[in-house]
This record gives structure tokens, C-alpha cells and sequence, in this order.
């Protein structure tokens, strides 16, 4: 009889936090997320590691405007640069369409423009043969905008938490200046070369509701 009135009460709690929970979850979704993110392998680059935070601000039912930061680092032994390390910031503006599916999946897909900074770095040796990491002096690539689009799933464990996988296309064309030769020569002109760094990277992270 004990066991049947203790089974009874788990039963009546779980029903109430579920009642609770999916009256929280069906606040308005503001929130401000942070992610883990790795590059797949390019033609130019291989895979790498990074982060970012964005903020999502509620415009309409299921619509959502997304400022953003993300960053990249990554190793370029490819052949495409002498350049070893490359680092890329991103800042962007995004429009998201948010839906809510089942009692807290909610799928999403996002679009928008931002703008790139680059910067590659290379081993030199200073000094008794000591090797640093610096800002590379001899190969640059040129910023600019660049889009994006992003599809990506959210899943609300909490009133105030949220889990998310997401997969993002980034469309960027630049321009790469060399200013030595294969020989390591320092040139009179530069050398520039038309390159194509659009890649797909996932990211996994959180999101805190406010």
C-alpha cells in the first residue's frame, strides 16, 4: 500500500513539473548563447577550433534578430600559404525563424551578412633559437563581408536552458597578398591571388533565456 501511495505522489510531481515546464516554455525565447565550434577541412585549410556568443531578440512570433561574434583558429598546411596558423574573426547580423516542435525541440534556421577579419601567423626564430608564434609579415589576406546560413536545432532542458547543435555555410571570396617568392625573396610587387574560404563548420553550445 506504501509502495502504491509513493508511486501515486511521483506520478502527481512529475505531472506538475511538467505542466510548470511547458507553461515556461512557452515564454517568448530572448536569449544569449555561447558555442564551440569546428571547421571541416577546406582546400585551404584544416579542421579548427573556435567559439563566439550571439543574442537572439524577439521580433515577431517566430521570427528573431541575431547579433553575433564567432572565431576561428585553424592550420593552413595545405599548400595554399606559407602562413602556418590562420585566425578569423567574424561579426554578423542575422535573421532567425524559430519554430516550437514536440515539448522542447525547437528547430531554427538562420541568414545574414557579416563581416571577416583575418589574420595569419608563422613560426619565427628569435633569438638562441627560440620559437614564437607572430603576426605573419610576408602573406596577408584582404577583409571584407562576407554571408551565411545557418540551420540548427535547439532543445530546452530547463525554463531557462537550452542545448544546441547547429551546422553553419559561410560564403566568403577574398584576396590573398604574397610578398616573397617560393625562395622566401622579398618581392617589389605583391602577388595577389583571388581565394575562396567559404567552408561548413558545426557548433554545439548553450543558450541562457532571459
Amino acid at each position: 500500500m506504501r509502495d502504491k501511495s509513493c508511486a501515486t505522489r511521483l506520478l502527481c510531481t512529475i505531472i506538475i513539473l511538467f505542466v510548470l515546464a511547458s507553461v515556461s516554455f512557452s515564454q517568448e525565447l530572448k536569449g544569449l548563447t555561447a558555442f564551440a565550434t569546428i571547421i571541416k577541412p577546406s582546400k585551404s585549410l584544416n579542421e579548427g577550433f573556435g567559439g563566439g556568443i550571439s543574442a537572439d531578440f524577439h521580433v515577431s512570433k517566430a521570427i528573431f534578430v541575431r547579433p553575433a561574434y564567432d572565431f576561428i583558429t585553424a592550420d593552413t598546411n595545405k599548400g595554399t600559404f606559407l602562413c602556418t596558423f590562420y585566425r578569423r574573426h567574424y561579426i554578423s547580423l542575422s535573421i532567425m525563424y524559430l519554430r516550437k516542435f514536440g515539448f522542447a525541440w525547437f528547430p531554427f534556421i538562420d541568414t545574414g551578412v557579416g563581416y571577416y577579419f583575418h589574420e595569419l601567423r608563422a613560426r619565427v626564430i628569435e633569438g638562441y633559437n627560440i620559437t614564437v608564434v607572430k603576426k605573419c609579415d610576408f602573406e596577408e589576406l584582404k577583409n571584407g563581408f562576407g554571408l551565411h546560413i545557418t540551420p540548427g536545432i535547439r532543445v530546452q532542458i530547463t525554463p531557462r536552458l537550452m542545448l544546441n547543435l547547429i551546422g553553419k555555410m559561410l560564403f566568403y571570396n577574398t584576396k590573398k597578398s604574397r610578398f616573397v617568392d617560393i625562395y622566401g625573396n622579398r618581392l617589389n610587387e605583391a602577388s595577389v591571388t583571388n581565394l575562396n574560404l567559404s567552408y561548413f563548420q558545426v557548433s554545439w553550445g548553450i543558450t541562457l533565456l532571459f
